[in-house]
């Protein structure tokens, strides 16, 4: 995002508590002033530079439309009136505090921002930021005096990490908008409140999306489905794992024909393929393209769980990184199962 050009126009700030915790919801009456040109190149820097420019995601009509979803209707009258920004953001405050009821959720100052001239692929646009600060930091603050130095102490916002943020881009409209997201606090049941819950967002089927898709469909096909389907020993289940991350890594274009060639390389085991991604995507209510760009981001973020290990029982991990014409399997006279590794150096 080039901050050179993109201005933070307009700024509300109110309070968000937790409801479970009898804690308000306090309500600001006017926008923050952001006149002082130092705290605003912050506030723009704490607002932008958490997000990456490859991951969107669109908010979701719920199978209705998308007027239904409070977030959606509020940033659109946002975006087609910047001047009733304070009063959208007290419905977004409302709809945030509706939400706000799992025991595990911290109260903390929700920002609303309006910003002008933001990049997003190759298009210029302005977007609307929803940020919630649930972490308070500590610090201190020193003093010159006639002798020496004091020192002062405070509790703050720290603008070198966002709990929770979202940008929300005036783009792709009839989608849902384009959107980048971050949830850096929450784990567990308690993190769908924010992504679910109140944003209600789904993932852009884009080649960030399609890319990651197919390569968890790969996985789960290699390690859970091709042992019930086919005879197979660890060590090949683990040789086709390593053919897949290196298409995947290697090839710029995804073809399911040419994958299932380059790393099946049987048409039995290919059949099987096809009607296992078929399965997952009636699972999981998704349409995977049998085409598209591969995504190097997507690739490097699944390629670590493409990990080539061998486990036994609850004893022991085996991590393969090269040759496996080196590990031997084998069942020794009294029918205990054993590996045998040859090796020339112990590092």
């Amino acid at each position: 995002m080039d901050h050179e050009v993109t201005e933070l126009s307009a700024l509300a700030l109110h309070f968000v508590g937790n409801k479970s915790h009898e804690e308000s919801l306090t309500l600001a009456q006017e926008l923050v002033d952001i006149s002082d040109e130092t705290l605003r190149k912050i506030l723009l820097n704490f607002f932008t530079v958490h997000f990456n420019d490859y991951e969107y995601h669109n908010l979701d009509s719920g199978g209705v439309t998308l007027m239904q979803n409070p977030i959606y209707a509020s940033v659109t009258a946002i975006f087609e009136n910047p001047d009733e920004l304070l009063t959208h953001s007290l419905e977004l405050s409302r709809h945030l505090f509706a939400n706000s009821t799992h025991p595990n959720m911290k109260g903390g100052d929700f920002y609303v921002a309006h910003l002008k001239n933001v990049t997003v692929g190759d298009e210029l646009t302005d977007a609307i930021g929803l940020y919630k600060a649930e972490s308070v930091s500590k610090f201190l603050k020193s003093h010159r005096e006639a002798n020496g130095f004091s020192l002062s102490y405070g509790e703050g916002l720290y603008t070198g990490q966002l709990d929770k943020g979202c940008l929300i881009y005036n783009t792709d409209r009839e989608l849902g908008y384009r959107l980048s997201l971050v949830d850096n606090i929450s784990k567990g049941l308690e993190a769908k409140y924010w992504r679910d819950q109140f944003l209600s967002v789904k993932p852009a089927e884009n080649e960030f999306f399609h890319t990651g898709q197919v390569m968890e469909v790969t996985k789960s096909f290699v390690n859970d489905q091709m042992p019930l389907e086919f005879e197979m020993e660890p060590k090949d289940r683990l040789a086709y794992l390593d053919r897949s991350i290196d298409y995947f890594k290697n090839v710029p274009h995804y073809s399911e024909e040419e994958f299932a060639d380059a790393v099946f390389n049987d048409l039995d085991v290919t059949s099987a393929f096809k009607n296992y991604r078929e399965e997952y995507e009636a699972r999981n209510n998704l349409d995977i393209s049998p085409s598209f760009e591969l995504d190097e981001h997507a690739v490097k973020k699944k390629a670590g769980k493409f990990k080539s290990i061998i486990k036994l029982d609850k004893n022991f991990h085996i991590y393969i990184h090269g040759d496996r014409s080196k590990i031997e399997r084998g069942t020794d006279e009294v029918g205990r199962k054993f590996y045998r590794i040859f090796y020339n150096e112990e590092m």
